[in-house]
């Protein structure tokens, strides 16, 4: 009897030490935006653009993907992650989008060492999915675009951009689609802020 005991503890102890942990899933902020035809400019408005993500926080600069629970406590989830940080999947949307639509002769990222006679900074404020207020939960996002003449060191202008819209289902998934869509839109617009004759009339 005593050995039988033994022989059932060491078969629960080793089915608990071979239990399986969840995989992770990588997520990512699609490059491509739709719906630029109507965007593009037939003459560019800057010879070179430099996009540089600034004031990176630990929302935007880990890989890990945020939700706020209704105590108002940012958590990540545990097993899925994006596969790079939110700012570099944002700068590369912003650098195609930028490009396709014609702004910019040269559009350039932050990692390059190159020039440039102006420069998009962006400020991501908010990059989160939200249940604060319950189900179904909402992505949010809010960012700060300020273009600044790199020559004169002048600001040029600058806006917020802010959108939420709920998400298709309360898990990472859900959360994921939310925030590609809201990518999608915010870069249009910040694609027709920078087009407009008002942005860009004190060059």
């Amino acid at each position: 009897m005593k050995w039988a005991i033994i022989v059932l503890m060491a078969l629960g102890f080793g089915g608990c030490a071979t239990k399986k942990v969840p995989a992770t899933h990588y997520y990512t902020i699609d490059t491509g935006t739709p719906d630029l035809q109507e965007l593009v400019l037939q003459t560019p408005r800057f010879d070179a653009l430099k996009i540089v993500m600034v004031h990176p926080t630990r929302l935007t600069n880990s890989s890990n993907i945020f939700y706020l629970d209704v105590n108002h406590r940012q958590q990540p989830y545990s097993y899925s992650r994006w596969y790079e940080p939110v700012n570099t999947l944002l700068e590369n949307k912003l650098l195609l989008a930028l490009k396709k639509a014609n702004v910019a002769h040269t559009v350039l990222g932050s990692v390059s060492g190159s020039m440039a006679d102006y420069r998009l900074e962006i400020t991501v404020l908010e990059f989160i999915q939200d249940f604060t207020q319950g189900k179904p939960s909402k992505a949010r996002v809010s960012l700060m675009a300020t273009l600044l003449d790199n020559r004169s060191r002048d600001i040029l202008a600058t806006k917020l951009f802010e959108t939420e819209i709920p998400a298709p289902s309360d898990n990472a998934e859900g959360g994921v689609a939310a925030f590609n869509e809201i990518s999608d839109t915010i870069v249009r617009e910040i694609i027709r802020w920078i087009e407009s004759p008002e942005t860009v009339s004190q060059r």
